[in-house]
């Protein structure tokens, strides 16, 4: 296996492949744009911000485009080492979570293996290869389970990521590109992996989420009409009076007698 470590410069690198499968490290703050051809011959990318843990599979066509500065660590593991590490070869371009990017055990072998590439001793290469191999072996770990899938699922952590935003941003101007940021894809490789595991588009989801908190914010019977809309999003309250009768079939007005009634018949104590 070798290991190259050095500064990635702001720009492009032209698309290319390798024999061997390929691990970068993108030390914080490096940030980029790896663009790549899925099996079916579509153009994918992801955007990278470090810390960032990326495979690419032997013979994957791929660029990178620096849009800041930063150190990297790229290893190529060659064709022993790469069976022995993934029991399903990658064949792809597969991506860390940016929560499972963050994990404290690689990093720390990461820094001690910037610190050997950086200032190599003639009597520290044995040290370099043992830290290199076990750096490749958490990275396999980590990640070595998107091998069988890396294009057409969503893990359930990151849908529950995206899910928790959506949650707590209800009441503010939410778009696709900022659920894919949250995921750490680009928006259209988002949204195809988004409705594959979810059965609807990210915007389908988004206006959903908005009409079921509507309703029940409605149904405790402590809202305005105008409030409830301003709290899902809406600063007219026609126009979401419209799209709340086109999804649910009756008016917001209708749920918010109902409340009242249900409300005023409860009994009272004492």
């Amino acid at each position: 296996m070798s290991v190259t470590c050095g500064r990635a410069a702001v720009g492009a690198v032209a698309e290319h492949a390798h024999e061997t499968l390929q691990m970068t490290l993108l030390f914080e703050p490096a940030s980029c744009l790896l663009r790549y051809r899925s099996k079916r011959g579509a153009i994918a990318e992801h955007s990278l911000l470090g810390p960032a843990l990326v495979m690419v599979g032997p013979g994957q066509l791929h660029s990178w485009e620096w849009g800041r500065e930063g150190d990297a660590i790229v290893m190529q593991v060659d064709q022993r080492l790469h069976r022995r590490l993934l029991p399903v070869r990658c064949t792809s371009v597969v991506v860390a979570t940016p929560s499972a990017a963050q994990d404290l055990i690689v990093w720390q072998f990461a820094n001690v293996l910037r610190q050997l590439c950086l200032a190599p001793e003639p009597n520290e290469i044995p040290l370099l290869a043992l830290v290199a191999e076990s750096v490749a072996m958490r990275i396999a770990a980590i990640i070595g389970r998107e091998v069988t899938m890396p294009e057409r699922s969503l893990t359930a952590a990151l849908i529950k990521q995206v899910e928790e935003f959506v949650r707590t941003q209800l009441a503010y101007d939410i778009h696709v590109d900022d659920l894919a940021r949250v995921a750490g894809y680009s928006v259209p490789h988002f949204s195809t992996l988004f409705k594959a595991a979810m059965g609807i588009t990210p915007s389908e989801y988004i206006f959903s989420r908005r009409m079921v908190r509507a309703e029940e914010l409605l149904r405790t019977g402590n809202y305005l009409i105008g409030e409830v809309a301003r709290l899902v999003g809406y600063l007219d309250q026609g126009h979401f009076t419209g799209l709340f009768r086109t999804h649910f079939g009756y008016a917001p007005r209708a749920v918010l007698q109902q409340a009242r009634v249900e409300s005023a018949n409860r009994p009272k104590i004492s």
